[in-house]
């Protein structure tokens, strides 16, 4: 099984969305087949945001046809979610 470890790349001092970055990593990652994406963190609140971006993007991949669906599709689904823009 694919697994990946990531965490909050470029949201320290360069203060980026946690929200918007997580979506990123986790969606470049489900597109290249990652089963399995660890977030190392320590805080709940970073926790709880992870898993609701883990499901935003999951049911927007999920929703998408897989023969004419784009990644630009995909990105654009995402950010259009009023559940994703909550989060940023």
């Amino acid at each position: 099984a694919l697994r990946i470890n990531t965490g909050q790349f470029g949201c320290g001092v360069f203060s980026n969305s946690l929200a918007i970055s997580t979506a990123a990593q986790m969606l470049a990652a489900k597109l290249v087949g990652v089963e399995e994406i660890v977030f190392h963190d320590y805080s709940k609140a970073n926790k709880d945001l992870f898993i609701a971006v883990e499901n935003i993007v999951s049911e927007k991949l999920a929703a998408m046809d897989p023969n004419t669906g784009t990644v630009q599709d995909a990105i654009n689904a995402i950010l259009q979610s009023k559940r994703f823009r909550n989060l940023i």
